[in-house]
Parts: structure tokens; sequence; C-alpha cells
């Protein structure tokens, strides 16, 4: 597992366990992929 995978699992963990919304935060690192392309 590389660093951007690793980070991407934390930040995942950290919107579902404070917010119980994983998809938002799936859609949020989505749009940052996006536009990093």
């Amino acid at each position: 597992m590389n660093d951007a995978n690793f980070a991407m699992v934390l930040i995942i963990r950290q919107g579902f366990l404070r917010r119980g919304n994983i998809f938002r935060v799936l859609a949020q690192k989505m749009r940052f992929v996006t536009k990093a392309i």
C-alpha cells in the first residue's frame, strides 16, 4: 500500500467515524483526484 492509498483510507475512516457519511467523503476525494489529473 502506497502513501496515497494509506492517506485516502485514513481520510475515509475519519469521515466515517465522525460523520457516518462515507459517501460524502468519497465524493470529495473523487473531485480532488479529478482536479489533480
